[in-house]
């Protein structure tokens, strides 16, 4: 019996050293026999013998293709439906803040989200369901667009395709999954698809937080950034934020994940409530202050 091929430490500095520099993501000491169970199929895919070889590779650039998968091979991508309900209790306020403004005003009837590390579409799925239903009647009068993006161009690629396990509903009131998602039939019984309303407001793009500058111009007025901050250094957490507070409109909103909120503080973001952040000076006290 062949034994598979093992990791060593050295290796696994070098390869870890590599994804810190393409990714941003740093790897703890521990995460030897993960990385090692994860790549081995990689080795066997490409005909490589070690892990050296196969850094080798990677580090030579000369694999843009490689380069993506070994980030999808390491990344992880667990989410749920409308996980954290509070931050969709708090874009739905959102909504209702923007269309009390836009009402009789004649300002522009838009709203913009973005979800960063989208994973595989529940969390910009279940933006989009809030968005569509905090409108109700007066959606079809909005340009409502969500912006998805990921590292992992799998995860994108099963987002996109907006198709899920039908227990993947259980935690969903039965009337709005069916209103929302249509069952599979045949073959695809056991299966649920995002109906086209859903489908039309995301577009997915493939993103790398370490990219300078990031391909995105667009203003949010919410950006969802979950659970990817914990993967970063405190340096690579603070940049990110950093820049992500750049693409907030005036009075947007920033929702982190949990273990994050203390990045939000030393960001300089003002806390709304759990876990939520906005500039840390709302419109109207920047404006009096610059009047002064």
């Amino acid at each position: 019996m062949i034994e598979p091929p093992t990791l060593g430490r050295a290796t696994f500095d070098r390869l870890r050293a590599l994804i810190k520099e393409r990714t941003g993501i740093s790897l703890g000491d521990n995460k030897v026999q993960l990385v090692q169970s994860r790549l081995v199929s990689r080795l066997q895919a490409l005909g490589l013998p070690t892990f050296e070889e196969y850094v080798e590779r990677v580090a030579a650039s000369r694999d843009a293709d490689e380069l993506r998968e070994l980030t999808n091979a390491i990344t992880t991508n667990k989410t749920s439906f409308f996980r954290e309900e509070h931050h969709f209790e708090a874009l739905r306020g959102v909504v209702t803040r923007a269309a009390a403004a836009a009402a009789g005003s004649g300002r522009p009837r838009t709203l913009r989200v973005w979800s960063a590390a989208c994973s595989t579409g529940e969390e910009p799925y279940s933006i989009a369901i809030t968005l569509l239903e905090a409108l109700g009647h007066e959606a079809p009068r909005w340009d409502v667009k969500v912006l998805a993006t990921d590292i992992d161009t799998d995860v994108l690629a099963s987002g996109a395709r907006g198709v899920y396990p039908a227990d993947r509903m259980d935690d969903i009131p039965a009337a709005q999954a069916s209103r929302w998602f249509v069952a599979g039939q045949g073959e695809q019984a056991g299966l649920v698809r995002a109906r086209r309303p859903l489908r039309q407001l995301i577009t997915w793009r493939q993103m790398n937080f370490v990219d300078v500058p990031w391909p995105i111009r667009t203003s949010f007025d919410v950006v969802f950034c979950r659970n990817v901050l914990i993967y970063f250094d405190r340096a690579t957490q603070l940049d990110v934020v950093n820049r992500l507070v750049e693409r907030l409109s005036p009075d947007g909103e920033l929702y982190l994940g949990h273990s994050e909120s203390l990045v939000g503080t030393r960001a300089g973001l003002r806390a709304l409530g759990r876990t939520a952040f906005a500039h840390a000076l709302p419109r109207d006290a920047a404006r009096a202050g610059s009047a002064a």
